[in-house]
């Protein structure tokens, strides 16, 4: 097992860096990594290496079932786990065990020291995004993620079973019933696992639908992403806080942007020097 003497946290642990209270609002929402990894010292580099670039990062033992609870307690964006262990492909089972446990497959990148003629058939039918070797190196690992990440955002299908489109508004299900929600009450929209949150001044509403998708639909009425897991309606902006990269909605409200999605976002405004 991971001991904590060297992980220093029991395994079930989130291991994110938000003891600087500056960036508590930048990093608030982050990409959701679960490693399984058999090699104590494999672990701690690479829930090190994961946590500088500021991801949430959370680390199971060897044991399958500790695995299995922590994805369901923290629903994982991405899985890096081990192929073998203890000699064993559990690390292939294990994510036999998710895909099966979730409607929708989210990415899975295998750390492999080898891989056998017999297990190479099989470990293609359960779609991994990459197989990196051990040990890992930064620039592939982080590379790998990304892709993964973008990759999966793509493959997914348009979900339109519980909402419908119309012009100016959405409709979203709620229950028995389709609730209309215009477009201008819409302050942002969030990420939230495999689903995104509508958030206006009223009520907040889940919806089945990927950010990329809700962007191409929302850009032609005033929206515009300004970070992977954010897109906003640029007539609730009040403040652009350009040092520590934060729309400002109101006085209770900050959401960050990042450097990708900054001259979009400048650019969809008049700046006077």
């Amino acid at each position: 097992m991971l001991r904590p003497d060297i992980l220093n946290e029991s395994p079930f642990t989130c291991y994110n860096r938000k003891e600087d209270p500056q960036l508590t609002l930048e990093l608030m929402r982050r990409t959701n990594v679960l490693i399984i990894d058999e090699t104590p010292s494999h672990a701690v580099e690479l829930r090190d290496y994961l946590l500088s670039q500021r991801y949430d990062v959370h680390v199971a033992t060897q044991d399958m079932e500790d695995g299995m609870r922590l994805y369901q307690a923290t629903k994982p964006e991405i899985v890096i786990a081990d192929l073998y262990i203890k000699g064993q492909p559990r690390g292939r089972d294990f994510v036999r065990r998710i895909n099966q446990h979730g409607q929708n497959r989210i990415p899975v990148i295998y750390m492999i020291n080898e891989l056998s003629e017999s297990d190479f058939e099989e470990t293609l039918l359960t779609g991994p995004h990459a197989c990196l070797a051990k040990p890992f190196r930064p620039i592939e690992l982080r590379l790998a993620i990304e892709l993964a990440l973008e990759r999966n955002e793509e493959e997914e299908l348009p979900s339109l079973q519980n909402c419908t489109a119309a012009p100016a508004s959405i409709f979203v299900r709620q229950g028995h019933s389709l609730v209309r929600v215009m477009y201008q009450d819409i302050i942002y929209v969030e990420v939230e696992g495999k689903y995104c949150k509508l958030v206006t001044d009223k009520r907040t509403y889940l919806i089945q639908q990927s950010i990329k998708k809700l962007a191409a639909s929302l850009g032609p009425y005033g929206f515009t992403r300004i970070h992977r897991n954010y897109l906003i309606n640029i007539d609730r902006v009040q403040e652009l806080n350009i040092q520590d990269k934060l729309v400002i909605i109101d006085e209770k409200k900050s959401i960050p942007f990042s450097k990708t999605f900054r001259r979009e976002l400048l650019q969809r405004f008049e700046v006077y020097a």
